[in-house]
């Protein structure tokens, strides 16, 4: 994993966070400050065994409470080099890179870990004292409540998950900012409008593949879908927070036909039992005073909650950029 993408990845999370949105999810981590290497490997431990394979995120100086709280300056390779020495045989997740970052003026820290080698077994913290126990080692696990130790189910399930990932890809996509104005999003507005009585309309069309290898169904409810898109003119990460899927279809004829019957699509959820292809449509609007032609590439990402699953199937595609046709009104256009 590049260090862009982990500060992409913090920053998506930052923004949700701020923006009213759901804690820490699965595989993200927040800590307001560096968490003492002895005690906390055994939280990290249960959270690179709980991911199942997905890499994991922490990110220092973000309070749940107060929100951005800032990050002292701490040497990553020293602190990783006391966490690595509370694990059994000195296997433990990779760090896959480290990057401090600047949200609102204020530093932070973010490192992505790799949870490949699982399953991942501590030391007693608490060895050497008379707290310590029968036990010298543990093989811990995150749940909702906190870290515990795992037990054999959930052992069974790292071999499980292993077999039975599904995945999602993107086939194609189109992306189009549109100026319009702020009072009235469907009434388009010009560059030559008020910098502070326009926004920009986020439009995205995409069909994406699932590959479902599985025996039975699984469920993705529409509110654990988050889709994000990052546009390198503006440096923004814009979440698309209103989302439309529907079954991809072919036509034989003037009769449209489902792409596949394994996939169901309702009002509130995702249901499949087997592979096909979906059709998505996601807009937002950001109020931003800015008005010529965005020419940069953008990064398409997207985070599919499972019900009952951990991970979540994701994606990353870059997305690029496109002179629009002459006279057309909109500002940026990006294809897969």
């Amino acid at each position: 994993m590049k260090l862009f993408e982990i500060e992409l990845w913090a920053q998506r999370v930052i923004t949700r966070l701020l923006s009213g949105g759901l804690k820490e999810d699965s595989l993200v981590e927040l800590k307001a400050k560096w968490p003492e290497p002895r005690w906390n490997a055994r939280q990290l431990g249960g959270h690179a065994n709980a991911a199942k394979g997905a890499a994991i995120l922490w990110i220092i100086g973000f309070d749940e409470q107060k929100g951005l709280v800032g990050a002292l300056d701490t040497e990553v390779g020293d602190w990783f080099n006391q966490v690595r020495s509370e694990f059994d045989d000195g296997v433990c997740p990779a760090l896959l890179g480290a990057v401090a970052f600047e949200r609102n003026s204020i530093n932070l820290v973010a490192m992505a870990f790799s949870t490949e080698r699982a399953p991942y077994v501590i030391r007693n913290p608490a060895r050497g004292t008379d707290k310590s126990g029968p036990f010298s080692l543990e093989t811990p696990w995150r749940d909702a409540s906190g870290t515990r130790s795992a037990g054999r189910m959930e052992l069974l399930s790292l071999i499980e998950s292993t077999s039975r990932a599904s995945s999602i890809e993107v086939l194609a996509a189109t992306l189009f900012a549109t100026l319009v104005f702020r009072n009235n999003h469907t009434v388009r507005a010009s560059p030559n409008t008020p910098t502070e009585q326009r926004a920009i309309k986020w439009y995205l069309e995409a069909q994406l593949y699932f590959t479902h290898p599985s025996e039975g169904t699984i469920t993705i409810p529409f509110h654990k879908i988050s889709v994000t898109v990052t546009e390198t003119t503006l440096g923004r990460v814009l979440s698309l927070d209103n989302l439309k899927f529907d079954v991809a279809t072919r036509y034989e004829g003037n009769r449209a036909i489902a792409d596949s019957s394994a996939i169901t699509v309702s009002a509130t959820q995702i249901v499949l039992s087997g592979s096909g292809s979906v059709q998505m449509i996601a807009t937002t609007l950001d109020e931003i005073e800015y008005g010529p032609r965005l020419t940069g590439n953008v990064e398409f990402h997207g985070e599919f909650h499972v019900a009952g699953i951990v991970p979540p199937m994701t994606f990353e595609a870059t997305m690029t950029s496109e002179e629009p046709p002459a006279k057309d009104e909109r500002i940026g256009l990006w294809r897969i």
